[in-house]
C-alpha cells in the first residue's frame, strides 16, 4: 500500500493507493469496492467438478468461508494496481463493476498460475470505472515482476518467473510511478524526476 507524503513529511491517510500481486491483486480490488461474489462462487465451484485451473481452484476455497459481511471497501483508497490478480470467480463481473476508482491491471501473457484471459483481460473488460488500464508483459509469467536474479531463480521454475524478471520489475516500477503520480498525487502535467 502506498501513502502520499504531505509537506513536513505527514502522511495523507485520505489519499491512498494500493498495489497487490496475485491474491494481493484481489485484495487491492476488494478494498477499491469489489465484494466477494457468493452466487458466482456457488455456480462456478461445484464440489463434484475438479479443475486443473489453479487460480479457480484457489478462489473456490472462498466457499469455505463462514457467513459474514466481507465488504472490505475503504473510502480512503483512491486508485489501485492489481498485478496478475486472481479475481474471475471470487469477484466476477457483478462485483468488479462496483469499483469507481482508477485501476491498472498488469498481466503476463504466459501466466500459468492466473491465466491471462480469464483472470486479467475479462476482469479488465468488466470494470466500469472510466480510468482503467491494462498492461501486458509479453512472455511474462506470474512472477515476472519479482525482480528475481541469481540464486533467486533456483526458488522458482523459469515457467513462473519468465526470462527476465528484472525487466518486468522495471516495467512495474515505471508504470506504477506514472499511475500513482497521475491518480494519487494529481501530477499529470508535472515532469517526473528521480526525486519524485
Amino acid at each position: 500500500m502506498g501513502l502520499l507524503l504531505r509537506p513536513a513529511n505527514k502522511l495523507n491517510l485520505e489519499q491512498v493507493g494500493v498495489i497487490g500481486h496475485s491474491f494481493g491483486g484481489y485484495t487491492a480490488l476488494a478494498v477499491a469496492g469489489a465484494e466477494i461474489n457468493d452466487l458466482r462462487l456457488r455456480q462456478v465451484c461445484p464440489d463434484q467438478d475438479p479443475t486443473f485451473n489453479l487460480s479457480v481452484l484457489l478462489q473456490c476455497l472462498a466457499n469455505r468461508l463462514p457467513p459474514f459481511n466481507y465488504d472490505l471497501q475503504d473510502p480512503r483508497v483512491k486508485a489501485v494496481i492489481a498485478v496478475n490478480p486472481i479475481t474471475s470467480t471470487a469477484l466476477g463481473p457483478a462485483s468488479l463493476v462496483d469499483i469507481q476508482v482508477p485501476v491498472m491491471i498488469m498481466a503476463g501473457s504466459h501466466d500459468i498460475v492466473a491465466p491471462t484471459v480469464p483472470e486479467q483481460i475479462h476482469p479488465f473488460i468488466w470494470l466500469n470505472t472510466p480510468e482503467k488500464y491494462l498492461a501486458m508483459i509479453v512472455d511474462g509469467n506470474h512472477f515476472s515482476t519479482s525482480g528475481a536474479s541469481g540464486d533467486d531463480f533456483a526458488l522458482f521454475p523459469r515457467e513462473l518467473l519468465g526470462s527476465n524478471p528484472q525487466v518486468g520489475l522495471s516495467y512495474l516500477k515505471a508504470l506504477s510511478l506514472a499511475f500513482v503520480n497521475t491518480h494519487i498525487r494529481d501530477l499529470p502535467n508535472r515532469e517526473l524526476t528521480s526525486e519524485s
